[in-house]
C-alpha cells in the first residue's frame, strides 16, 4: 500500500524548481539592469564572470539552508530570511574570490554594489509573490504527512491534509521479527515527509524501533508531555531529558534588543529632555509633592524593580500597592495628572528605566504584584501569567497596540493582554519591535487611558 503517489512528489519538485528559477532570474536581471543603467552597456566580461560564481554559490547555499523546503516556501518571513541570507553569503564569497584572484582592477564596484541592493529588493518582492501564490493554490496539499492510530490513548486534532490510517484495521503490527510486516510498513511510508504515531503506551517501544528503519521523519505522540509543556529532547550525562523552558531570546538576540533599546532611549532623552522638565515643573506647580512617582513592579525573572512615572495623583492619595487601579473620572487625579494619563505622557520617565536596564522599549507592561483582575490577583486568573516575565517588561507592547490597556475590571481583561504578551514573546523579532513602536503612536490617546 502506497498512500503517496509519485505525482505529488513530482509536482512539488516542479513548484520548487520554478521558485528556484525565479530567484536565479531576479539575481541575473538585477545585475543586468544595473549594468545597463550604470554603464550604459550590457554585462561586461568581469561582471558576467562574477555572476557565474554568485548564482551557483547562491543556489548551493539556498538548497543547503532549506530555502526551498515546503515549510519555508509557504511562510514569508522564513522564506525571506533564508533566501536573502543565501544571497548575501554568495555575494560575500564572490567578493572574497575577486580579491584573492587579484581581479579587483577590472571589477566594477558600482555595478556589483548596486546590483546587490537591487537583487535584495527583487528577491524580497519575488519571494513574497511566490509565497502568496503557493499558499493560495497549493497550501499544504503537497506535504505528505501520515498519522497512524494504533489503540490511541487519546484522539488528537489533525490538519485536513494529513492522511490517517488505523493500524488495527489495516492489520499493521510493529514487529521487527516479521520480514513481510517490515516490508509492508516500508511501502506504507514511502514518499512520506513525516509520520506521526498515536498509539497505546505498550506499543510505543515497538513503533519507535520499527520507524527507525524507515527513511522518514517520525514521531510518537506522548500525551503526558502536554501537562508539563515539554519543548524538546536534550541529554544530561547518559540520560535523555525533556526541556521544559528555553530562554525566549538567545544571547545574540538579547544583545541586539539591548543595543536597540539604548539607541532609542538615548535619542528619546535628547529629544524629550526639555518637554519632560516642563512636565515636571507643571506637576509641581499644580500640586505639592514630588514630580515622579515610584512604584514596585514585577520585572524579568519575576524580580521586583522600581518603575518611574510622572505623578498623576494628589500626594498621599497614591495607591502604592495598586490594589485600586485608576478609574474613569478618578477623584484622586490632579488636573495635570488627568491630562498626562489621557495622553500616556505619564509613562515618559520609564525611558530612565530602559537606560538602567530594568525595562525595554517594547515588552509586556510591568504590573504591581497586588493588582487585581476583577476580584482575583493576576496569577490566580491564569498561572501562565508568570511566563510573561521571561523577558524584560516594556514601555509599550503588543497588548497595548491591540487595545488591551487600562483597568482590569474583568478577569477577561487580564486574559486578553496576557495572551498578547505570550504571543509577543513567542514571535519576537527586531522588526516586530519597530512595528509596535510605530503602531504605539496611534494608541497614545485611548478610551481606556485614564
Amino acid at each position: 500500500m502506497n498512500l503517496f503517489t509519485p505525482r505529488r512528489t513530482r509536482v512539488r519538485l516542479i513548484v520548487k524548481g520554478v521558485i528556484g528559477l525565479a530567484d536565479i532570474s531576479v539575481i541575473f536581471l538585477s545585475f543586468t539592469l544595473v549594468s545597463l543603467l550604470y554603464r550604459d552597456a550590457a554585462l561586461d566580461a568581469q561582471t558576467s564572470k562574477t555572476l557565474a560564481l554568485v548564482i551557483p554559490v547562491f543556489v548551493g547555499i539556498a538548497i543547503s539552508n532549506g530555502a526551498y523546503t515546503t515549510s519555508v516556501v509557504e511562510r514569508l518571513m522564513p522564506s525571506l530570511y533564508k533566501t536573502l541570507t543565501a544571497f548575501l553569503f554568495a555575494v560575500g564569497i564572490s567578493i572574497l574570490a575577486v580579491f584573492l584572484l587579484k581581479s579587483s582592477e577590472s571589477f566594477s564596484r558600482g555595478v556589483f554594489g548596486l546590483g546587490t541592493g537591487v537583487g535584495l529588493i527583487g528577491l524580497t518582492f519575488s519571494r513574497k509573490l511566490c509565497c502568496s501564490i503557493h499558499r493560495h493554490h497549493f497550501g499544504r496539499q503537497f506535504v505528505n504527512e501520515l498519522l497512524i492510530n494504533h489503540r490511541p490513548p487519546k484522539a488528537i486534532i489533525k490538519p485536513d491534509h494529513v492522511i490517517t490510517i488505523d493500524a488495527e484495521l489495516e492489520g499493521l503490527v510493529p514487529d521487527p521479527d516479521d520480514h513481510d510486516m517490515m516490508t509492508r510498513i516500508g511501502a506504507l511510508v514511502k514518499n512520506a515527509d513525516s509520520i506521526t504515531v498515536n498509539c497505546a503506551v505498550d506499543l510505543r517501544d515497538a513503533w519507535s524501533f520499527v520507524l527507525k528503519a524507515a527513511d522518514v521523519q517520525a514521531q510518537i505522540v506522548y500525551p503526558e508531555l502536554d501537562r508539563i509543556g515539554a519543548l524538546r529532547i536534550g541529554h544530561f550525562g547518559d540520560s535523555t531529558t525533556l526541556a521544559v523552558s528555553l530562554s525566549p531570546l538567545s544571547l545574540p538576540n538579547r544583545i541586539v534588543k539591548r543595543v536597540f533599546d539604548l539607541a532609542v532611549a538615548v535619542a528619546a532623552v535628547i529629544l524629550l529632555a526639555i518637554p519632560m522638565l516642563a512636565i515636571a515643573a507643571l506637576i509641581r506647580i499644580d500640586s505639592s509633592g514630588a514630580a515622579l512617582f515610584r512604584q514596585t513592579r514585577i520585572g524579568r525573572n519575576n524580580q521586583p524593580f522600581m518603575m518611574l512615572k510622572f505623578r498623576s495623583m494628589a500626594t498621599g492619595r497614591q495607591d502604592d500597592a495598586a490594589r485600586q487601579l485608576t478609574r474613569r473620572n478618578d477623584e484622586r487625579l490632579t488636573r495635570i495628572g488627568a491630562f498626562l494619563r489621557r495622553t500616556s505622557l505619564d509613562e515618559l520617565p520609564q525611558i530612565l528605566n530602559v537606560l538602567m536596564g530594568d525595562m525595554s522599549i517594547v515588552g509586556p507592561r510591568p504590573h504591581a504584584a497586588q493588582a487585581l483582575a476583577g476580584q482575583s490577583l493576576y496569577w490566580q486568573v491564569d498561572n501562565r501569567y508568570w511566563h510573561r516575565h521571561a523577558i524584560k517588561p516594556g514601555m509599550t507592547g503588543l497588548a497595548q497596540i491591540r487595545g488591551h490597556r487600562g483597568n482590569t475590571f474583568r478577569e477577561d481583561d487580564l486574559r486578553d493582554r496576557l495572551q498578547s504578551d505570550l504571543d509577543y514573546i513567542a514571535q519576537w523579532s527586531l522588526l516586530s519591535d519597530i512595528l509596535i513602536i510605530i503602531s504605539t503612536f496611534r494608541v497614545l490617546r485611548h478610551d481606556n487611558a485614564f
